[in-house]
């Protein structure tokens, strides 16, 4: 697809950005770029399943126990009584 310095600076305007014509004319290279990139991925032939999607539907969870620990008594420090 080519890229022109009107589409640079149209996707410009949708992130309310404002480029000079040097920043147009640099971006117009690297969006033709991703641009090509997107086009070689679609020509891939990804899968429309997800790779990392368990196909088996089963969940491997752990079993919570519980755990009956001592009482303890909290610790206290006595200290002078201060009034005022």
């Amino acid at each position: 697809m080519k890229v022109d310095a009107e589409m640079v600076k149209y996707v410009a305007g949708l992130a309310r950005l404002k480029l000079s014509v040097e920043e147009v004319s640099y971006f117009q290279t690297h969006l033709a770029k991703i641009i090509d990139y997107v086009s070689v991925l679609e020509k891939a032939g990804i899968d429309t399943e997800d790779p990392f999607l368990d196909k088996t539907n089963s969940t491997v969870l752990r079993s919570d126990k519980a755990i009956m620990r001592e009482e303890k008594r909290p610790i206290s420090i006595k200290v002078p009584r201060i009034v005022g």
